[in-house]
């Protein structure tokens, strides 16, 4: 067994754009601050504005790692996440925080517009592209939560939050080829609007 890994604080500043490529667009924010972390002295924070109905490109700010190669058994994300809660938006809308893809599939932790307090794994790859289970813990805001995720190749996606576990199957078994991690907001439409600050992000994919 092989693993490709990166490890990210963010304590001596961003990482290399050309190892994990930034995205923002429209009036997305991506940035390091040092008000509220989990490890000194910085985090990153990523905020997607809910864009007004007339624009229809979403709001997006988040990194983006990607590796490439067959016999893939999973993609692995582990983070501190500290959520500011989601503010209006439009109704059964929902913002992708934290994503990982494996072949043809991508799965993602969400939170969803307007059952507040409720966060979701969804599939975008896969129809339909919206939120696909509800996860059973109670994120809370304002507080550091420690989040793991991992989508195997049978398609089965494993969240981890402090601690309570829960298994959402996609239906599809996944093939091997170029795996991802993505980290950072991005608004779905329709659209809302969510903030996030990470660190201590370890990803790897395991072969």
């Amino acid at each position: 067994m092989t693993e490709d890994y990166q490890c990210l604080d963010f304590d001596s500043g961003m990482p290399p754009a050309n190892t994990w490529v930034p995205n923002v667009k429209e009036t997305g924010v991506l940035e390091l601050v040092t008000d509220q972390v989990r490890s000194t002295p910085n985090s990153l924070h990523s905020i997607a504005w809910a864009t007004p109905p007339e624009v229809f490109a979403p709001d997006i700010a988040h990194l983006t790692w990607t590796s490439s190669g067959n016999l893939i058994s999973s993609v692995n994300l582990a983070t501190d996440a500290y959520f500011r809660e989601t503010y209006g938006g439009y109704a059964n809308g929902y913002v992708d925080y934290l994503c990982v893809t494996l072949g043809g599939t991508k799965a993602c932790l969400s939170y969803r517009y307007p059952d507040s307090d409720t966060f979701s794994v969804t599939f975008p790859t896969l129809p339909p592209p919206k939120p696909f289970c509800d996860f059973s813990y109670k994120i809370d805001y304002q507080q550091w939560t420690h989040i793991e995720m991992s989508l195997s190749n049978n398609g089965v996606l494993t969240i981890n939050a402090d601690g309570t576990v829960m298994a959402c199957p996609s239906g599809v078994t996944v093939s091997s080829g170029v795996s991802s991690v993505q980290i950072g907001a991005e608004s779905i439409e329709p659209r809302n609007w969510g903030e996030v600050r990470l660190d201590n992000v370890v990803a790897y994919i395991r072969r």
